[in-house]
């Protein structure tokens, strides 16, 4: 169970802890086994991370954020296009006209960027990050001057305010429909994945934070879907266009993949189109009142 979180500082350095935690364990299963699970629970820790230190950056010693926020950086950045791989892959496995000889080359090719990927960051030292995490819930790592202004606030008041603020963002989305443009969609995928990290940070102080942030991942997850088709379309067209005339395995099973990506696509725009509205601003914004 959460402890009470009664001041800014306090749900801050909860955080770092539990959020240290769940680096390490994810990080020690990369550097073990670099499966697709590792990795994707890496990103989401870093993810999470630096949405929590940017909404109290002001805490911390400007030097110290600056460091852990260029780590993290770098730590995703190694790991970015490892899951655009596994995107194209998981759909050339589901192809039937696909041979085992090309399911196999794709996995192979990603196996080799898991691996290079956690050799790189072990041999980096980017094993020590939790430990940096839990630095930044000790006194030495904070401002005085940031730690008195923040004291001064009411901690559910300054959730109520920050979420307030990240709804006002979205509601920039209001007119986005079934037929917007990917750009932004991606931009708004974004949005919620913020969104999403900021009420779960808030989540031990406001009690219908949670709610918000399960909504929000919600939202995340379709357009992250429908992102991943687009992938696919963006990545696999041009590589048929390249091939065209060759009668083989990979062109069938790519053509395949392809003609469910693109029905994929509109199901899950029609969908989002009938999920999303702009009385859903205010619906979220009534879990935080």
């Amino acid at each position: 169970m959460a402890p009470r979180i009664e001041t800014v500082q306090a749900l801050t350095e909860f955080a770092c802890r539990t959020q240290a935690e769940r680096l390490a364990d994810a990080l020690r299963r990369l550097f073990q086994n670099p499966d697709a699970e590792a990795i994707h629970d890496v990103r989401v820790a870093c993810r999470r991370l630096r949405v929590f230190l940017k909404l109290t950056e002001s805490l911390f010693r400007k030097r110290l954020i600056r460091a852990v926020r260029r780590r993290l950086k770098k730590l995703l950045k190694r790991l970015g296009s490892i899951r655009d791989a596994e995107v194209l892959s998981e759909r050339i496995h589901c192809a039937r006209k696909a041979q085992p000889e090309v399911a196999r080359l794709f996995d192979a090719q990603i196996q080799l960027q898991r691996l290079t990927a956690a050799v790189a960051l072990e041999n980096e030292g980017f094993g020590t990050m939790p430990r940096l995490i839990e630095v930044l819930a000790n006194p030495p790592a904070l401002d005085p001057r940031g730690v008195k202004r923040l004291s001064k606030i009411d901690v559910a008041e300054f959730a109520r305010d920050v979420l307030s603020d990240e709804l006002d963002r979205l509601a920039k989305f209001a007119d986005v429909s079934a037929e917007t443009k990917p750009a932004r969609l991606h931009a708004l995928r974004i949005e919620f994945k913020k969104l999403r990290y900021t009420a779960e940070f808030f989540a031990p102080t406001l009690a219908h934070a949670k709610a918000l942030g399960e909504k929000a991942r919600d939202y995340q997850d379709l357009l992250g879907n429908l992102r991943d088709a687009l992938l696919a379309e963006e990545e696999f067209a041009p590589l048929l266009r390249r091939r065209a005339g060759q009668a083989n395995g990979l062109n069938s099973a790519v053509a395949e993949v392809l003609e469910k990506t693109r029905i994929e696509q509109r199901s899950l725009r029609d969908e989002f189109g009938r999920r999303w509205r702009k009385s859903e601003i205010a619906k979220l914004q009534k879990r935080i009142e």
